[in-house]
């Protein structure tokens, strides 16, 4: 028979007895009637919702009242002292199995979220991150005490490390199982004096389920009401007892599945997309085709920034047409519906694109079409989503008919939303896990545990690789004659036949080099010919650039459209290449998705380890061994060979029947003939073939293994016995090692110059590894029991550790604690004290090798003389001397023919006016330091009525030596500037991290490096209430728990100012934003015989933008603050039959929608209006509030 059951009617000590289970067994002798107990009250809590302390959130606390014959000794989180009750010193808080059961969730981290001491870090709403490296791992779940990172908490199974899933060394939530959780134990604040290293934030303790007889099945199911999202969990437990009750062994299994949701799939969505004026989820760069002189950055063609087309009639009138048919034409000539000038034609402000037809239109994509967004959008021809005409709308492949894709503003721009965008990621997840022991003796007992847990993810960015800007590809253009592999493409090239062999267009009969009468067209040059153009045809309007003449000219090979050609054939130099940008969208159709990822991570944790009790039946010892593993493997589609790519873009025709020799020296040898049937659709519209695909768009495979061994030896019990109680202690030793090794595909390593990956950025393979030694030590010191009046009890708690690392200047780190715990009389109890913590830099901030990600790029570049906002220390800067300074330093960092080129080649406005510093690299430090983080707290804990209890605890986190990456403008700051830098010296360590192109000048990106620079401060306080009482033949029971953010002070750098970033949406250091004033998540639960009910109810109050810092009358602070939240759910359950076990329950129970910001009335040529905050905010706010709507769940629990 089943020891678990459900359904009777709780009582208080049973309840709190079987929420707050040792998490190591009592003594010997006495293991099994409190075994028996915690049984009897599982037995009896089982049945309804929690109440009180044993409701589904709750404090770790003495019972009201127990049974000093049943309840034994037990550990609560945050000391590994065994005591007599349940009483903690710092503030812990428990979340019992209900909070788990009664969600349509199957994601660990989501529900511990809904908790005000959590902020949101990584969740299954993470869904756009597409760049695997060495230190983010996409797809994993993590969460985040005070906001600090999860880096900065840390995540225990049953009192022990869990296994790490990369070298941060956070712990992927997704490994826990939800169905084997029996409960969680939160301490937030310094714990490292218990626990070691990391735990600066707090401790989050999964306590699974154990010494379980019996059998049980548990089946889930959740949904949606909007469609997507939908969960299934079936999971299976069965326990047996052996050797007449010596040994117990339980096994578990579960399957939970996750389903795609996509952000059209909610209206508050499309609503979005389908408003002219809200920004939406749009495509920066927008899926259709476009044509530029060149790139914004460095430009291999000289003069492309100054070779345009001409802008008027009058600058038309001084170029020579060279066109077949005269005609070249203007800006102002195509776009003449609109005042003459409002297109410009700086084709590096403003993009030309193409419709299907080949008609330019312009003013798509914010940062793509210039910041004034010119409303050429008149002459789009796309499928306009017009909401007065049914079925309008979709894209241009005919999906997504009758939705948003094309929307017209009101000053004539377009926006693309982009419709494939996730707004949660599906799952997959398959865990087993084990535990037993047996007892050898009355004092001697093994214990075994195993976990192997497999999840897949995905991610997916929506967008394909941007094949834009610096991630574009040269086309051949002009009225030059093509004569193959011969034909160089820039000037003063030679020809080029290292992998490919074109062959001349021209058969030149007379050898005279042109073409004329007698000399006849290459048969690969015609319309049925291999590469499929059209090159013997007189010129007409719909093909201007035909001469009739033998062989193809660059524009014959290379068809444009008729108004593309006539365009930049009005340039000074029309024969000059154009730069030909496209979204590879074909790649949805072909891979089954954009830039995206496969996510497999196996985790895998294994112990083993004697426990006992020596003869004096007050000292218990225990020895664990733990070795665990940790595999990643991440597969990233939608991205491009950026050569491979170009290499097509250089055959006739966008890659038309390419033939490729990889081995040209030894055709045939070891090789592969890659060919490319169709080409590629550049200015057509089409699904390529299958073997260009193949050329272009590799399954990128990176992959990553951690590895972790633990010994630990521990032991507790009685010092000696003092006037007032026991003088209690704990002792043990531990040794940790742990590993990474990070392999990333070949294609997206570094070296790999050849064929880069265009829609990824690179990063080297990385590994490291360190170990530690510990020693620590506890002591409870009972000062005072049953003394005079307002001294109930007092004690203190000590403790302390020391920790020796194997990096080399890292010193011996001792970490301590000391807390009191004063009963001012039975009812009311104070507790508090003082925690150093230190965290030790991890594996990554270690060792990781060069790592490119997109982000950390500089808000400026700060070598341009024309910047119009210098942050007073580049090359811009209002101070002369420091102008004149910071010059000096960029033309050493440039070099003589960069710096000729950046500077003295062009004209100043041609210098950025904003620019960047270039993506960032990042490096690990192996001379990083340890942080310190000094954790004060104050607490009461109060029983105010009857069955009412509340606790209200003051903490106050402040981390030292905060480690963080360096901001690249500080960066440049520290190498520019005269106060850092008054020798103008480019060799110091600052200026050695700064790249610039010595080719021309730009910026080539920064060196970034953690360092110890950073510091942060937090406080704030905690409440809880806890109540309940009779009613109508049952109880009713309140939880609430609040958090009051006091102080979120940050620093950078010594030298620059602190900021308080308390109730602002604000943050710096790498940690989480959303620093609410306060948070508050309560729970109403009523239970009755087999009857259980329960309402939840979150609350977020108004968050005010960052800018309302300084200026809150900003249209940002005013439009662009989150409006305060509320969320319901409720749920009903109810036990039949003694062993079987319905939930059912609604989440979002309002159907609310995530909250509508961002409007900017002020705004120029037209106001924004609103939109929501999961879009504005990105994944983050997709974690905090709520995008999946109302939602259903049922789960059936049957006993044997």
């Amino acid at each position: 028979m089943n020891s678990v059951k459900r359904g009777a009617r709780p009582r208080l000590s049973a309840l709190s007895s079987a929420v707050l289970e040792s998490l190591h067994p009592v003594s010997a002798t006495r293991r099994r009637p409190h075994r028996q107990a915690i049984r009897s009250g599982l037995l009896t809590a089982s049945g309804g919702i929690i109440v009180a302390s044993a409701l589904a959130i709750g404090p770790a606390r003495e019972a009201l009242a127990q049974d000093p014959e049943v309840v034994d000794e037990v550990t609560v989180t945050g000391s590994r002292i065994r005591r007599d009750d349940f009483t903690a010193n710092a503030p812990v808080l428990s979340v019992s199995e209900q909070m788990f059961d009664q969600t349509t969730s199957i994601g660990v981290e989501t529900i511990l979220n809904r908790l005000p001491q959590f902020t949101p870090a990584v969740t299954q709403f993470t869904t756009a991150d597409v760049q695997q490296t060495a230190t983010n791992t996409v797809g994993v779940a993590t969460v985040s005490l005070r906001g600090l990172g999860p880096n900065r908490n840390l995540v225990l199974i049953n009192g022990r490390r869990s296994m790490p899933v990369d070298p941060t060394m956070v712990i992927d939530t997704n490994s826990i199982p939800s169905s084997a959780i029996q409960r969680v134990e939160i301490i937030s604040g310094g714990a490292s004096a218990v626990y070691g290293a990391d735990a600066v934030g707090g401790v989050v303790n999964f306590i699974l389920k154990d010494d379980f007889e019996g059998a049980s099945i548990d089946i889930r199911f959740g949904d949606t009401q909007h469609g997507g999202n939908q969960e299934i969990t079936v999971s299976g437990l069965l326990g047996l007892n052996a050797a007449d009750g010596r040994g117990n062994i339980m096994f578990g299994v579960e399957r939970s599945t996750r389903s795609l949701q996509r952000q059209w799939e909610r209206d508050w969505r499309l609503r979005d997309f389908a408003d002219p004026s809200a920004p939406g989820g749009t495509f920066e760069w927008g899926s259709t085709p476009w044509i530029r002189n060149e790139v914004n950055f460095a430009t291999p063609v000289p003069g492309a920034a100054t070779n345009l087309p001409a802008q008027n009639l009058a600058q038309l009138a001084t170029r020579t047409d060279i066109t077949p048919l005269g005609t070249a034409t203007c800006v102002d000539c195509i776009f003449d519906q609109l005042p003459a000038g409002t297109i410009s034609n700086n084709i590096n402000t403003v993009n030309y694109r193409a419709n299907d037809d080949g008609t330019i239109f312009t003013g798509m994509g914010f940062a793509q079409d210039g910041a004034t967004m010119a409303p050429g959008g008149y002459r789009f021809n796309g499928p306009l989503y017009d909401p007065s005409i049914p079925g309008s709308g979709g894209n241009h492949q005919g999906e997504f008919a009758g939705l948003p894709v094309f929307v017209q503003a009101p000053n004539g721009y377009i926006k693309e939303n982009n419709l494939y965008a996730w707004a949660s990621s599906p799952l997959e997840r398959l865990s087993s896990f084990a535990n037993g022991h047996f007892d050898i003796s009355d004092n001697l007992r093994v214990t075994a545990q195993a976990s192997v847990t497999r999840t897949q993810t995905q991610s997916s960015l929506g967008a394909t690789a941007a094949n834009i800007n610096q991630w574009a590809a040269a086309v051949p253009f002009g009225n030059e004659i093509y004569r193959g592999n011969n034909t160089p493409l820039y000037p003063g090239d030679g020809p080029d036949r290292s992998i490919y062999d074109i062959p001349d267009s021209l058969i030149d009969v007379n050898g005279n080099g042109i073409a004329d009468a007698g000399d006849r067209t290459n048969p690969a040059y015609t319309i049925n010919g291999r590469f499929g153009v059209e090159c013997d045809a007189p010129a007409t309007a719909a093909m201007p650039w035909l001469d009739g003449l033998p062989g193809c000219t660059m524009s014959e090979a290379w068809p444009t459209s008729a108004e593309i050609y006539n365009l930049f054939m009005s340039r000074p130099d029309p024969n000059a290449i154009i730069w030909g940008n496209r979204s590879p969208d074909y790649l949805r159709t072909s891979v089954g998705n954009g830039r995206s990822t496969t996510n497999t991570t196996t985790t895998m944790q294994f112990s083993l380890g004697l426990e006992g009790e020596l003869s004096s039946g007050d000292d218990f010892w225990d020895v664990t061994v733990s070795t665990g593993r940790s595999d990643n493997v991440v597969n990233q589609l939608g991205s491009v060979r950026l050569s491979s790519l170009r290499a097509l873009y250089l055959f006739p025709n966008y890659g038309r029947g390419a033939i490729f020799d990889p081995n040209p020296t030894h055709s045939g040898f070891a090789e592969s003939t890659p060919t490319c049937t169709t080409g590629l659709p550049i200015m057509q519209r089409f699904i390529p073939s299958e073997d260009c695909v193949q050329i272009i768009s590799p399954s990128l495979k990176n992959e990553r293994e951690m590895t972790q061994t633990i010994l630990e030896a521990n032991m507790t019990g009685d010092l000696a016995e003092m006037a007032s109680g026991p003088l209690q202690y704990a002792l043990g030793l531990s040794y940790r090692e742990n590993s990474f090794n990070f392999v990333p595909d070949n294609l997206s390593d570094n070296a790999n110059f050849l064929d880069p990956i265009a829609g990824t950025f690179p990063n080297e393979p990385s590994a490291g590894e360190f170990d530690v030694s510990e020693v620590y030590g506890e002591l409870l010191i009972p000062i005072v029991s049953d003394g005079p009046a307002g001294v109930d009890h007092f004690t203190v708690e000590l403790g302390g550790r020391i920790s020796d690392w194997s990096m080399e200047n890292m010193p011996n780190l001792e970490t301590y604690k000391a807390l009191i715990d004063w009963g001012i009389s039975p009812r009311y109890r104070l507790r508090g004290g003082f925690n150093r913590a230190f965290r030790a830099p991890n594996l990554g901030e270690l060792f990781i090798a060069r790592t490119q990600i997109f982000g950390g790029i500089g808000t400026r570049d700060h070598c341009s003389q024309n910047l119009s906002a210098d942050l007073g220390f580049g090359a811009s800067s209002p101070d002369a001397a420091q102008r004149a300074h910071s010059l000096a330093i960029c033309r050493l960092l440039m070099g003589p023919t960069g710096a000729f080129e950046y500077y003295d080649n062009r004209p100043l406005v041609q210098q950025a006016t904003v620019g960047n510093t270039g993506v960032s690299n990042s490096f690990g430090n192996p001379n990083l330091r340890e942080e310190q983080a000094d954790t004060f707290t104050l607490g009461v804990v109060m029983d105010v009525g009857d069955n009412v209890t509340l606790t209200v605890d003051w903490y106050e986190i402040e981390i030292k030596d905060m480690i963080a990456l360096e901001g690249p403008d500080a960066i440049y700051e520290r190498c520019l500037s005269l106060e850092f830098n008054p020798a103008g010296d480019p060799t110091t360590q600052a200026c050695m991290l700064v790249l610039r192109d010595p080719a021309n000048g730009a910026p080539s990106g920064v060196d970034r490096t953690f360092t110890n620079q950073g510091r942060a401060l937090m406080s704030g306080v905690d409440v809880q209430v806890d109540w309940m009482r009779d009613l109508w033949g049952g109880q009713f029971g309140l939880n609430s728990v609040a958090n009051f953010g006091l102080k979120s002070i940050t620093q950078e750098r010594p030298d620059l100012d602190e900021i308080d970033r308390a109730g602002y949406n604000s943050c710096s250091l790498q940690i989480q934003c959303q620093r609410y004033d306060y948070r508050v998540f309560s729970t109403f639960s009523y239970f009755r015989g087999p009857w259980n009910a329960s309402l939840r109810h979150q609350y977020w109050p108004e968050l005010e933008h960052d800018s309302c810092r300084i200026n809150a009358v900003s249209d940002a602070c005013l439009y662009s603050s989150y409006p305060d939240q509320h969320l319901f759910s409720a749920s009903f359950g109810y036990t039949f039959a003694e062993r079987y076990h319905l939930n059912v329950g609604i989440e979002n129970l309002l159907d609310e929608d995530p909250p509508c910001v961002g409007a900017e009335p002020n705004r120029q040529p037209y106001a924004y209006t609103c939109e929501h905050a999961s879009q504005v905010g990105g994944d983050q706010y997709n974690s905090t509030f709520d995008v999946l709507g109302r939602r259903y769940y049922v789960s059936m629990t049957m006993d044997f």
